[in-house]
């Protein structure tokens, strides 16, 4: 086994204990926010995850909405 094949295996792997732990959180979480002594803060499904998903990268600054507003210049082509 090459050792991209072992990392491709071990992303996997990790992915996949990320979803069972997702799971498993949004179950207690639930159950903690629901209870008799529910927290003044609710909690997140994320604060039972031990292996927890990247932080989603900064956005570059552009919306959707200027996106659409560049190309709304352009002629429509009509064929």
């Amino acid at each position: 086994m090459t050792p991209r094949q072992v990392h491709a295996l071990l992303k996997r792997q990790v992915k996949s204990w990320q979803r069972e732990e997702l799971l498993v959180g949004i179950l207690a979480s639930t159950t903690a926010n629901f209870s008799f002594c529910r927290p003044d803060e609710p909690i997140l499904a994320e604060d039972f995850m031990v292996h927890k998903p990247p932080e989603p990268a900064e956005p570059d600054g552009l919306t959707g909405e200027q996106v659409m507003a560049a190309f709304s210049r352009f002629p429509k082509n009509k064929s």
